[in-house]
């Protein structure tokens, strides 16, 4: 399976495919790709994302519309972990 992410237009490409995704949850793929396979912290999360204060929840939240963003086009969910106390990461591997 080949998966890319397009900037322009804020989507996933798989095998030729794209699907678009919300401006928030392609900032936070986007950002969790970036830093693979690093966690990344709940504050940068904040920052990038957002770029402004959320809660953890709002971020939760956030993962969850994601992972079954992605499981709704083939990618399972669980390629998106939560590092306890810390934040997220990825193990997508992303052109």
């Amino acid at each position: 399976m080949r998966v890319e992410l397009c900037r322009v237009r804020h989507a996933i490409i798989v095998d030729g495919h794209a699907h678009r995704l919300s401006d928030l949850s392609f900032r936070m793929l986007d950002l969790l790709v970036s830093r693979s396979p690093d966690p990344v912290s709940f504050a940068d999360i904040e920052q990038v994302v957002w770029n402004a204060q959320v809660t953890r929840e709002t971020i939760k939240q956030r993962v969850t519309m994601l992972r079954d963003n992605l499981e709704l086009i083939g990618i399972e969910g669980s390629a998106i972990e939560a590092v306890r106390n810390h934040g997220y990461r990825t193990s997508l591997q992303i052109s």
